[in-house]
């Protein structure tokens, strides 16, 4: 599927508000986390994308009931470490949350289970999972010297608690750790050295787990039953980014995004686009089910270039592409470094950046860990491509909306991955005729 976007056709001022759909992170372990406790969770805004939908077939394929009732989503828990075995291997998309997740989640229940995905997701790492999970006494064999899809779960022999310290800033392999953990009894801990998102810690303190944090060291004491979660799902923030950034971006435009998830470990953005001189304000502050949640209303604004440090990263990596966005109009230079984490994402999106934004006539040079962007006020219209990342593909659309000439991103259906609203909601703020869909 190919989307053109015509900036020629765009209204010359625009005031206007969105709601943006329940946030990804929190949507998966909801799920994962529903399906292990007692008695039967429920959760509206749930996120319907492509994603969400593998972690859901994940779970169902190993019992557990998933229905919807209204506006909510159930999740008929079956309690700790009480899976079914799977018939069938268990196909994860493009997920790499669903299967690096997921592998933890189903370990301690003593199944045999295989985990795959597309050609993407299968190239993609997952030793850096499997590693923390053996401390716990779980088993798994593994393509490519154990760290590559298809990954094949087997009956532990064996489970204990276990400490593990995290070598690598990634909330993904910590939930993985907490999902396995939590089922099995004793006091077991993980030390993320740099922080990163909490939503799992939170939700199984919803779930009422017995967990504590301390200066990034996590304790919980496995085994003890969880209880069922009632719960609004807060709006996405990483695709609340896409409209932040476009809203900056085009004159005379003041939008408010509304029910966005602004859990602290997930606004990294915010911070770097009011460095580059964003009007950014957040109202309206409260609490859904342990997590916050605020307005934001985003004005026009002359940008500028900054530096973005490597101890910022884990607090943006997904907002990355489109913070480069931002880079590629802002006044001067914008360098993001230790960022290396982007080229095992669902492309190499540092080096798909790159190659996609000098199409567009955009200076931008590639680091080994990060890039660097020379904004301009000039960006030419052409044809690009998504390199099957749904980040990417959004991106370069809010991109568009600046150039001087239509752009056409090609491969646009990997925005279903996270966003499958995305279409519409950017031609109910800047008309239908500023966006061609073309199916190939």
């Amino acid at each position: 599927m190919k989307l053109t976007i015509n900036p020629l056709v765009l209204p010359q001022s625009l005031t206007a508000s969105v709601t943006i759909p329940g946030d990804k992170s929190i949507s998966h372990r909801a799920l994962m986390i529903g399906s292990i406790s007692n008695g039967i969770s429920e959760f509206t805004n749930l996120l319907e994308s492509a994603d969400i939908e593998a972690t859901k077939k994940l779970v169902q394929a190993l019992g557990v009931t998933v229905h919807k009732e209204g506006r909510a989503i159930l999740v008929h828990g079956q309690g700790l470490a009480r899976f079914s075995e799977p018939k069938y291997v268990l196909e994860m998309g493009n997920s790499g949350t669903t299967i690096r997740l997921g592998l933890g989640l189903v370990g301690p229940s003593k199944v045999f289970a295989v985990f795959s995905g597309d050609a993407s997701l299968n190239n993609r790492p997952m030793d850096r999972v499997i590693k923390p999970l053996s401390a716990l006494g779980l088993s798994y064999v593994a393509r490519a010297n154990n760290s590559k899809p298809p990954v094949v779960c087997l009956p532990p022999t064996r489970l204990t608690s276990a400490s593990v310290t995290g070598t690598v800033p990634s909330a993904q392999v910590k939930s993985a750790f907490l999902l396995a953990a939590v089922q099995i009894p004793g006091s077991s801990s993980y030390y993320e050295p740099t922080p990163t998102r909490n939503h799992t810690e939170l939700m199984l303190l919803a779930a009422g787990a017995n967990l504590e944090t301390t200066d990034g060291l996590i304790k919980l004491s496995g085994g003890k039953d969880l209880g069922p979660i009632s719960m609004q799902i807060p709006g996405d923030p990483s695709s609340a980014a896409f409209w932040t950034v476009a809203a900056l971006l085009r004159p005379n435009t003041q939008l408010t995004i509304r029910n966005v998830g602004v859990n602290p470990r997930r606004i990294g953005y915010l911070s770097v686009l009011r460095r580059m001189g964003g009007k950014i304000t957040l109202r309206n502050h409260r609490i859904w089910g342990g997590e916050e949640v605020a307005d934001l209303e985003v004005v026009s604004s002359k940008l500028h270039g900054c530096e973005i440090s490597p101890a910022e990263i884990p607090d943006l990596i997904d907002e990355i592409p489109i913070l480069a966005v931002a880079a590629a109009v802002a006044a001067g230079r914008t360098r993001i470094t230790g960022a290396g984490e982007l080229r095992v994402k669902e492309s190499d999106r540092i080096k798909s950046i790159v190659t996609e934004f000098a199409k567009l006539g955009i200076n931008v040079t590639e680091l080994s860990d990060g890039l660097e962007i020379i904004g301009s006020s000039y960006i030419r219209g052409g044809n690009v491509t998504s390199h099957h990342d749904h980040r990417i593909a959004m991106a370069l659309a809010i991109l568009a909306l600046v150039a001087d000439s239509p752009v056409t991103v090609h491969g646009a259906e990997a925005i279903a991955i996270s966003y499958p609203e995305f279409e519409a909601t950017f031609t109910t703020l800047f008309g239908s005729a500023a966006l061609q869909k073309i199916l190939d």
